[in-house]
């Protein structure tokens, strides 16, 4: 009895970490709150952080590249999403450190890596700041492509310093500025 509720509490934090890491990722919650995967985005994104969960945590030694490449293609075919920004291996690799942490029964250093994470409404009011960019910037793109060769000056600027561009396609892609 003690081991079942010792998986099913590593499953709830599991899933609490992985809801935690998608809520931080700026670029991806641009994507959502821009709708990028049509009318069904959110039960979409709900749906993406089951199934990240579950792919995670049944895939025995998955590496980096494989996780980003996975990720690549739902983000691609699901939500006709692009991100440039090198985000997605961010998030495959915080993923993957995330998920040793709690299979090792390190929670303080689980604890402490989300406790540093931006929080949802930061994360939020970059992502509102992006889209009001945008909404105002359709005749402003090649600034926004001359912008994307700037040097970065602080990490807490980076997640407000994003460019989305949709082409004749649908496809959005999310570029650092």
């Amino acid at each position: 009895m003690n081991w079942i509720y010792s998986a099913q509490h590593m499953e709830y934090d599991w899933m609490y970490c992985v809801d935690r890491l998608l809520k931080a990722w700026t670029g991806y919650q641009l994507g959502v709150q821009m709708l990028s995967g049509g009318p069904e985005t959110y039960q979409k994104a709900e749906w993406f952080a089951k199934v990240l969960a579950e792919y995670t945590s049944s895939s025995g030694n998955l590496q980096v590249h494989n996780l980003t490449e996975w990720i690549c293609d739902i983000l691609d075919n699901e939500f006709n999403l692009i991100l440039k920004d090198n985000s997605i291996e961010w998030l495959a690799s915080s993923l993957l450190k995330c998920r040793l942490w709690l299979k090792k029964c390190q929670k303080p250093e689980l604890e402490n890596f989300l406790s540093k994470l931006p929080s949802e409404s930061v994360v939020q009011a970059a992502a509102i700041e992006s889209q009001m960019v945008m909404d105002h910037s359709d005749e402003e793109n090649s600034d926004c492509e001359k912008l994307e060769h700037k040097p970065q000056d602080e990490q807490t600027k980076r997640s407000s310093r994003r460019c989305m561009e949709t082409d004749e396609d649908g496809w959005t892609t999310v570029i650092r500025r």
